[in-house]
C-alpha cells in the first residue's frame, strides 16, 4: 500500500516469501483499502493450464480516450484484449456450468487495453505468487465502447493490433490461446467461490491478452483495434 501511495517500486527480494494462497489474501487486502471492485482479469496459459485472477479497482476501469498522467505509469506495459460484462452475478453453480449457462452471463463485450504496472522493482524476476499479490501487474483498464454479446466468439480467431502514435507495434491472428470464454468464466468463478466479493452484474471482465505485451513511451497515444468489437486509445502525458 505503501508503494501504491508513493509510486515508488518495492524490493521483491525483502518481502516474504508466499504461497498463492497468501498471495490472493494480500491481493485482497490491497483491494480493500484502494477501492471497491469494478472488475476483474482472469487468465490461462493453455501450455501450463496456470490460471490466476485479480479483482481490479473501480476507478482504475476508464474510458477510451483518457490521459494518464503522473508518476505511477512508469512501465506502460500494453496488451489489447477481449473484455465482456456481466449482465448477472456469477454463482458458485457456474464454477460447473455448461458454455451455453455462462453465456448467459454476459451482457456486452468491449474492446479494451489492460495497462500493465507494478509496485515491484526487478518485476520480471519476481515470483509469480508475489505478482499475483500485486494485483496480477495491474495498472489499469481502458475500456471501449460495448456492443451486443456474439455468440460462439472465440478469442483464438481475433485479429488484434496495437499503435503507438499511429505506428503499428503489433498484429496478431489468435494471440490470445485460453479458449472459450465461457471457459475463463468458469475458472474465475471457481477461483472465487469463497470470496466475499463475487464477481456480480455490472463487472468487466478482461479475458487475457490478444497481443502479448509492448511498452509504450511517456507522451504517447496508444490505439488498440480488435476484429468485430472495434477500437480502445489511451494517452499518457
Amino acid at each position: 500500500m505503501a508503494a501504491h501511495a508513493r509510486h515508488e517500486p518495492v524490493a521483491w527480494k525483502d518481502l516474504p516469501v508466499l504461497g498463492f494462497e497468501d498471495a490472493y489474501r494480500v491481493q485482497r487486502s490491497v483491494i480493500d483499502a484502494l477501492a471497491p471492485v469494478g472488475g476483474w482479469k482472469i487468465g490461462l496459459k493453455a501450455d501450463t493450464g496456470f490460471s490466476a485472477h485479480a479483482a481490479l479497482p473501480s476507478f482504475l476501469i476508464v474510458p477510451s480516450g483518457t490521459n494518464l498522467r503522473g508518476p505511477a505509469w512508469r512501465l506502460r506495459g500494453i496488451e489489447a484484449e477481449v473484455a465482456v460484462r456481466l449482465g448477472r452475478d456469477l454463482t458458485p453453480a457456474d464454477a460447473s456450468a455448461e458454455a451455453a449457462t455462462l453465456q448467459t452471463a454476459i451482457d456486452a463485450m468491449l474492446p479494451v487495453i489492460e495497462v500493465v504496472e507494478t509496485r515491484l522493482a526487478d518485476w520480471e524476476t519476481a515470483p509469480a505468487p508475489l505478482k499475483l499479490a500485486d494485483l496480477q501487474s495491474f495498472g489499469a483498464l481502458v475500456i471501449g465502447a460495448p456492443r451486443p454479446p456474439i455468440p460462439d466468439f472465440d478469442p483464438r480467431e481475433v485479429a488484434a493490433r496495437v499503435s503507438f502514435d499511429g505506428r503499428i507495434v503489433v498484429e496478431t491472428t489468435g494471440g490470445n490461446p485460453a479458449g472459450h470464454i465461457a471457459t475463463l468464466l468458469r475458472l474465475l468463478a471457481q477461483q472465487t467461490a469463497g470470496c466475499a466479493r463475487r464477481p456480480q452484474a455490472g463487472d468487466i471482465v478482461t479475458t487475457g491478452s490478444c497481443t502479448g505485451m509492448s511498452f509504450a513511451a511517456a507522451g504517447s497515444r496508444v490505439q488498440a483495434s480488435l476484429m468485430g468489437l472495434g477500437e480502445v486509445d489511451v494517452r499518457f502525458d
